[in-house]
């Protein structure tokens, strides 16, 4: 896995806006035998990394220390979906962890094609390994799925180094009609009482 840099400014007491607006990302750093230390990234800087995919292993360096880290949690803005703020996990390159892999599907246009629909039902698979190992996404090809068929957890083909976490028989894809697609779809919630009538009082007891 390749490593990538990142330099840190140690935050004391700064606003997170004003940090933003100086076109940094408002962060904290902590795990493996470090106490939780506010800093703040260059923003240009950490999209760039980013785009290698979220479980990428960062060389974050400042003036008083230097750590081995992984992106834990990334905040965005609720309208805008811009960062807002990141927790970066320091590691040991030599001690196992538990990670989140997102699920790469391929082939749902062959099942389109047959007529049927990919309903996901996982995004994303819980591991354990060293840091080194860990995926940047885990393939999921459901090109060989009917209508009917689905894929679990521990049917996905994982490297020897990383242990499943998520319950095996935990599906991940199915594949179902287009009608009963859309019934599912449609269902409400839960049932609510039509505008304007009152709900029925259970009696006291």
């Amino acid at each position: 896995m390749t490593e990538f840099k990142l330099e840190a400014v140690a935050r004391n007491g700064g606003k997170p806006n004003y940090v933003r607006r100086e076109g940094r990302i408002p962060a904290v750093v902590y795990g493996h035998r470090r106490e939780s230390q506010p800093i703040s990234v260059d923003a240009l800087g950490f999209g760039q990394v980013l785009e290698h995919g979220a479980n990428v292993l960062i060389k974050l360096t400042s003036s008083s220390n230097e750590d081995t880290v992984m992106v834990k949690d990334i905040q965005r803005d609720p309208v805008r979906g811009n960062i807002i703020h990141v927790d970066f996990l320091a590691v040991a390159l030599d001690e196992v962890l538990t990670a989140r892999v997102p699920l790469h599907i391929v082939g749902d246009e062959v099942v389109s094609a047959a007529g049927g629909i990919v309903q996901h039902q996982l995004r994303e698979l819980e591991v354990e390994c060293l840091p080194m190992d860990v995926p940047g996404h885990i393939t999921v090809d459901v090109s060989t799925l009917h209508v009917g068929d689905h894929i679990s957890a521990g049917s996905l083909k994982l490297p020897a180094v990383v242990k499943l976490l998520t319950p095996a028989d935990e599906v991940v894809v199915t594949v179902v009609a287009p009608r009963l697609a859309e019934v599912e779809e449609a269902a409400p919630a839960a049932e609510e009482p039509a505008e304007g009538a009152v709900a029925p009082v259970e009696p006291p007891k």
